[in-house]
């Protein structure tokens, strides 16, 4: 079970035929998809929210100190256009249930 559970926190969007794949050459054992059941670990298959892996807490503060100093009226913002590419990404992932399954996506 802590195999599994190393193997989903390192790749969460791991599908059960792979996890079971990596099961036999990793650690030779050989399971059915069904044996593989992680519902009684509170691991469970969600949907996926992609969040940008350029994204920094510590940068988004440095920017609101900045432009803090600022009125709303002398602020001009431009969107700037963008490719999501997301179709090269899973659409489910294992996560704790409760918590969001996430993966760090670019934004081109």
């Amino acid at each position: 079970l802590q195999f599994l559970l190393g193997m989903i926190q390192k790749s969460p969007d791991l599908y059960l035929d792979e996890l079971q794949e990596v099961l036999a050459t990793a650690a030779g054992v050989e399971v059915s998809r069904s044996t593989i059941t992680l519902s009684d670990t509170l691991i469970l298959f969600y949907k996926i929210t992609c969040v940008a892996a350029e994204h920094l807490a510590e940068k988004c503060l440095n920017y609101l100190a900045r432009i803090g100093k600022y009125e709303a009226e002398q602020l001009v913002f431009v969107d700037e256009s963008s490719v999501d590419c997301r179709t090269t990404y899973r659409g489910r992932a294992w996560s704790f249930q409760g918590t969001k399954a996430q993966c760090k996506a670019f934004f081109v």
